[in-house]
């Protein structure tokens, strides 16, 4: 805008000087038809260049304005854009640093095929301790344990839950590894033949196992009605393939911390 400007207000400081160069060099030898020609064709100009001279003059506050206000809007939408990029590496730092395990939960459901009986309400009991294991690919085993504590429940009229809460035996097997160190893990094993004897409790109509599994408090793998045939939770060891459940663990927990986090 400066330029057209510049440009506009070197023309009207030459038009005099042009004028008085043309007469001097010509005024002996035109004709009087020439000069007012030459005359009309000034008047034009000058004309022209005053209404020109005007209407920037009368519009370049606004146009200034314009300009300065699409350079504070660039300046706005790069600040939020390095504010964000800020803010990213600050998100991408903490899901780095808790991406390390620092607690984990099996909560676990075992529910019973029973003849009809009538719902109840859940009872809590101890000093009976459960242990399940988890296996990794490698053949190596994790052992969980409960701490002395189950509940009891008919559910529903056919169905008697027992829940369990285990945690690692020896938690330093586990915690301050990688969250990405679970997807090795490859099978489920439990054995409730003692406790189903301890507490009364046949399976012989059939069951199924809910498996919930908490990294750091949050649910990052739900399994529901694992089918057990009649009779195999009461007759030893019992095993689940989980590979599949447990390949994305990583990934999962970084998508449920996102929605939590949108949550809050």
């Amino acid at each position: 805008m400066n330029i057209i400007k510049l440009i506009i207000y070197l023309l009207l400081a030459l038009l005099p000087v042009a004028i008085l160069i043309r007469d001097w060099k010509f005024s002996d030898r035109r004709t009087k038809k020439h000069l007012n020609i030459t005359r009309i064709i000034i008047i034009f100009w000058c004309i022209g260049s005053l209404v020109g001279t005007y209407f920037v003059w009368t519009n370049s506050s606004q146009m200034d304005e314009l300009i300065d206000g699409k350079d504070q809007l660039l300046a706005k939408i790069e600040s939020y854009q390095n504010e964000l990029e800020k803010k990213q590496a600050i998100i991408d730092e903490l899901e780095k640093k808790s991406n390390i395990i620092q607690s984990l939960k099996l909560h676990i459901f075992v529910n019973i095929k029973t003849l009809e009986s009538q719902v109840a309400d859940q009872q809590t009991s101890a000093g009976l301790s459960s242990v399940i294991a988890l296996f990794a690919k490698d053949k190596t085993r994790y052992r969980f344990v409960t701490d002395f504590q189950y509940t009891t429940h008919q559910i529903t009229p056919t169905v008697k839950r027992i829940e369990f809460i285990y945690r690692p035996e020896n938690p330093l097997q586990i915690y301050g590894k990688q969250i990405d160190f679970l997807k090795n893990m490859d099978k489920f094993v439990c054995n409730y033949q003692d406790f189903l004897e301890t507490v009364e409790i046949s399976d012989n109509l059939g069951s199924a196992v809910d498996i919930n599994v908490f990294v750091n408090g949050v649910n990052v793998i739900t399994l529901q009605n694992l089918n057990c045939n009649a009779g195999v939770l009461s007759g030893g060891q019992a095993t689940l393939n989980i590979s599949d459940s447990f390949e994305k663990i990583s990934e999962r927990y970084i998508v449920k911390i996102k929605e939590e986090g949108t949550t809050k």
